[in-house]
């Protein structure tokens, strides 16, 4: 998955969320980025790489089709709940990378807990007060995420 296509689908997830919130925008416009950002990242995954052998490049794809799932969720029928339970499955992924990598992937498994808290805290500021600010915070917090997770490869010495 090539950094553009990610930031295609972050930048979809965004204006899902941000549709989700208007009550100028009606729900089709919102399923509809929701759809396309379905088939970016599903397209993408699909030419990224099959699980590999090496344990931390299958690490790497669990959390890829994670993350995948995070963005496909559909802000306007699901709602934020679904949203924090797609991130709590994006957070066991992160942890079986850990544990496939150990010390040598820290670094960049710093940075995607830094993400998975940006999002959790984004996500506790749209429930308390969920208006199109705090939902792009939301969307932007995930387009962060995104782009550290497709640029794990090259991070990992292009191994995977």
């Amino acid at each position: 998955m090539t950094r553009r296509q990610l930031s295609v689908c972050a930048l979809a997830v965004a204006a899902a969320v941000s549709a989700g919130c208007s009550d100028s925008t009606p729900d089709s416009a919102a399923q509809s980025s929701a759809a396309s950002t379905s088939a970016a990242t599903s397209s993408a995954t699909a030419g990224s790489s099959a699980a590999s052998a090496s344990p931390v490049c299958a690490a790497v794809d669990k959390l890829r089709t994670s993350v995948d799932e995070l963005t496909q969720v559909q802000v306007t029928q699901d709602g934020l709940s679904a949203l924090r339970t797609e991130l709590s499955a994006v957070g066991t992924a992160v942890g079986q990378l850990v544990d496939a990598g150990g010390d040598q992937i820290q670094p960049e498994v710093e940075g995607l807990q830094t993400d998975l808290t940006a999002i959790g805290d984004a996500l506790d500021t749209a429930t308390a007060d969920p208006s199109v600010a705090a939902l792009r915070t939301v969307g932007s917090t995930i387009t962060t995420l995104v782009d550290d997770v497709g640029g794990l490869p090259e991070e990992l010495d292009g191994s995977c």
